[in-house]
């Protein structure tokens, strides 16, 4: 396993800028050594935004890091600035976040063995109870499933920033075959959107899938207020909203346009025949029930609110500097257990900082970068309620363009 520091150099984007990624953090260093053209600021060695499925990662992933020079925050072209910890807090941070080979395949297991149990209950109880006792069953099976599948989905999340496993070949394809093709999104899709446009482009307006979601729904600019948030959330059940949710995860994981022709034609293949097994085996009604009926409505109620909860308003409000960019959010272990997350799923702003960390350490990543007096100040959302509660204190009662205050902490200087 590579020691905690050890970097390894990825090439040479357009303007001379050398790049080295960490090898534990996935964290990014550029050195400038020489002009960046106009056209050519923020892009890598891969320009297209897609990296190999099992190679290292471009620096379209989001976390590159110019040569750090003075003040408390560190430039990087186009993008927003990154705040810059200490080098004993970077030292533990590196320490903190070794991967292992058995953290990820056993979430997955959990997952999988919930899921079961829950298509089990509602199964059974469709054969032996009456009518009026097994909907409720099969009701609270789709809630509980619907979590467990945007679990999946982010199992392959991670796996996508080779945070899954320290053994990345093996990670990737448990993500891809265990995480994301049974919830129909693809690995080479969503690394392209997610690493290259959201993490790349994090409070773009133009470019960041999340912050344009956010503004598909009327939640930003001008109509920036409490009185959109209370509409949003009134209509997050309603069939507009649900398939406006559908499209975002049509157009940026499911057939996103970064997706790999190969692995296009593997998830078809795949899924028609677990489609052509369901049919001929007589369980396709089971299928449609218990899988397809939660991946299009408790599975996008449950990510439209929690993926709210990362970064708004804050992708729009906040300085544009990354440790003020995105929201951690602490669950408890109920909520959590209800939801279908693992702990330290709700350190999002931990894992924009230092994105190859394992979701497992993000925890105790937390807790090395309270040492962080800017850090430690940051607000955080307690719980569904208390959380959305601060958001909707931090907004202005009606649109205008305006935030309330967002954020109680002093900027670092620059």
């Amino acid at each position: 396993m590579a020691e905690a520091g050890a970097r390894r150099p990825v090439g040479r984007s357009p303007g001379q800028l050398r790049v080295e990624v960490d090898l534990l953090t996935g964290y990014l260093s550029v050195e400038n050594t020489g002009p960046v053209p106009v056209a050519e600021r923020g892009r890598g060695p891969d320009p297209a935004g897609v990296a190999d499925i099992l190679e290292w990662p471009s620096i379209s992933d989001g976390t590159a890091s110019a040569s750090q020079g003075e003040g408390n925050t560190v430039a990087s072209a186009d993008r927003a600035e990154r705040h810059r910890f200490s080098p004993e807090i970077l030292a533990a941070v590196r320490a903190a976040s070794r991967p292992d080979n058995w953290h990820g395949p056993l979430e997955v297991v959990e997952h999988w063995l919930w899921i079961a149990a829950w298509c089990a209950a509602s199964v059974l109880a469709f054969q032996q109870a009456p009518l009026w006792a097994a909907i409720p069953v099969y009701v609270v099976a789709v809630f509980f499933i619907g979590g467990r599948q945007r679990a999946l989905a982010g199992v392959l999340h991670m796996a996508t920033h080779r945070a899954f496993m320290a053994n990345r070949r093996v990670g990737s394809v448990i993500g891809a075959l265990l995480g994301g093709y049974p919830v129909l999104q693809s690995f080479t899709g969503y690394r392209a959107s997610h690493l290259g446009e959201h993490h790349g482009r994090l409070g773009d307006p133009d470019r960041d899938p999340d912050y344009k979601q956010y503004q598909d729904n009327a939640l930003c600019g001008d109509n920036l207020s409490r009185a959109a948030l209370r509409r949003y959330m009134w209509s997050v059940l309603s069939p507009r909203a649900t398939a406006s949710y559908i499209l975002y995860l049509l157009r940026h994981r499911i057939v996103a346009k970064g997706e790999r022709t190969s692995e296009r034609w593997l998830r078809v293949a795949l899924i028609a025949a677990v489609l052509a097994w369901a049919v001929f085996g007589g369980w396709w009604l089971w299928l449609l029930l218990l899988w397809f009926v939660p991946m299009i409505t408790t599975q996008v109620w449950i990510g439209a609110v929690a993926e709210l909860m990362e970064h708004f308003p804050l992708i729009e409000t906040a300085p544009r500097v990354d440790i003020f960019m995105s929201w951690n959010r602490v669950y408890g272990l109920g909520t959590r257990f209800l939801f279908g997350e693992k702990d330290g799923e709700g350190f999002h702003l931990v894992h924009h900082l230092f994105p190859r960390t394992p979701m497992w350490r993000l925890r105790e990543v937390d807790a090395i970068l309270r040492r962080d007096p800017v850090y430690a100040e940051l607000p955080r959302l307690d719980g569904v309620l208390g959380g959305m509660g601060r958001i909707y204190k931090s907004l202005p009662s009606t649109g205008g363009g305006t935030a309330g205050t967002v954020l109680t902490t002093p900027m670092p200087e620059m």
